[in-house]
């Protein structure tokens, strides 16, 4: 059996593996409790409101650390460094980065309420800090906001179709170069 001390966190990560391979609705009590080799009672001594709790603290814990990523944007000279430090950023985090948030994107319309919200306001507030970082950039904080917007989505559906759904079996893009074409439309285009 795990030590108490490292029960509660062993629990979350085996949620957490659980949740991503075989969906939340799908996965049970026993089956976290075996997975984190304890039994229901010990689970249910971490977790007293069961699932629902460790779904929370999954998401809390597991969910990707992007505003992380965005420690390396900072002190960027230009708008042209500064995403292609992204791009750099969302490539090295990329598939498992997009093996959690793919799991996040099939399970938000069974998650209740609070968890939505909690995955709302951890995506906004990873925006508005990428918005804060592009704004010396630009001419002003809605430029900067629908830039902040345009690159995630870009290297983000990148990684959707060249990584997750492996287009790249097809159809080579490289990734470099589809940075370097993002920032310099991006910088000729808004950049002051």
């Amino acid at each position: 059996m795990t030590p108490k001390t490292d029960l509660r966190e062993t629990i979350t990560e085996v949620s957490c593996n659980l949740f991503m391979e075989q969906g939340y609705a799908s996965t049970s009590i026993k089956q976290i409790a075996d997975a984190a080799g304890c039994t229901t009672a010990a689970l249910y001594y971490y977790y007293e409101d069961g699932k629902e709790a460790i779904l929370h603290k999954v998401i809390e814990q597991c969910v990707p650390d992007m505003m992380g990523m965005l420690a390396t944007l900072e002190g960027a000279s230009s708008l042209y460094e500064l995403v292609m430090r992204l791009g750099d950023a969302m490539r090295t985090e990329g598939p498992e980065l997009l093996r959690r948030l793919r799991w996040l994107m099939i399970e938000l319309p069974n998650m209740g309420e609070a968890e939505r919200a909690m995955l709302h306001n951890r995506k906004l507030e990873f925006m508005d800090r990428l918005t804060d970082l592009i704004e010396p950039f630009v001419d002003g904080r809605q430029q900067a906001e629908m830039l902040a917007w345009v690159n995630f989505c870009a290297l983000f559906g990148y990684g959707q179709t060249f990584i997750s759904m492996d287009l790249r079996s097809y159809r080579d893009v490289p990734d470099t170069e589809f940075v370097e074409m993002l920032a310099t439309m991006t910088a000729t285009t808004y950049g002051k």
